[in-house]
């Protein structure tokens, strides 16, 4: 199936996981189900040429976990003034691919991404960004690839210890101001460096190398 030009004005999307571990977006899929489902898995391709995104609200609530210590909680997560174009958006069996322009958002706690542009991969367990360009507050990242790894969908609930991250990041202005909303103990620093390198490993436990 293709679509050549689709609008989305004022959506509202929120993947929830209750407190007995079952996310809704679960439910939702198995009621689309056909009974040979169950026998064999349908191969199928979705193309939509172009999507214009238009003031949407996004949520990812995890009631099985606590709350973070850090002020973003991806098990508590609410992105409100969503705008942007997704362009060459593809869904072939288990990847969707698709291009992102000026994408910005605001996350409740006061990070803000006022444009990214990227190109981004979505597999069962990986998520990749390539040649990121990302503007926020105080920040501009150039960023070659991120990739996201966990060694099941279920690893994204608890992103920080079980989610493996790659990120080669080219010469980049990174202000502390913006990473006060990840890292608590800048929450009162303002000072900018200029900063490439690579750095892997989970959030709890990163490592760099070849760092400027």
């Amino acid at each position: 199936m293709t679509l050549g030009h689709v609008t989305l004005d004022n959506p509202v999307v929120a993947f929830i996981t209750d407190s007995a571990g079952e996310m809704n977006l679960m439910w939702y899929l198995n009621l689309m189900k056909s009974p040979n489902d169950t026998l064999k898995k349908i191969k199928s391709t979705i193309k939509i040429n172009q999507i214009n995104i238009n003031n949407a609200r996004f949520s990812l609530i995890n009631k099985t976990k606590k709350g973070s210590k850090i002020p973003t909680d991806f098990n508590d997560l609410h992105l409100s003034g969503i705008n942007g174009i997704m362009e060459e958006f593809l869904i072939h069996d288990d990847t969707t691919s698709f291009n992102i322009y000026n994408l910005g958002f605001r996350e409740s706690k006061g990070f803000t991404v006022r444009r990214m542009n990227s190109e981004v991969v979505l597999t069962k367990n990986n998520i990749l960004f390539n040649s990121a360009s990302i503007n926020c507050d105080s920040s501009i990242l150039n960023i070659n690839h991120v990739r996201l790894v966990g060694d099941s969908s279920s690893s994204f609930r608890n992103f920080t210890k079980k989610v493996r991250l790659d990120i080669e990041l080219n010469k980049s202005l990174v202000n502390l101001s913006d990473l006060k909303y990840f890292v608590p103990f800048v929450k009162d620093m303002n000072e900018s460096v200029w900063l490439s390198g690579k750095v892997s490993g989970t959030v709890s436990e990163l490592r760099g190398r070849n760092i400027n």
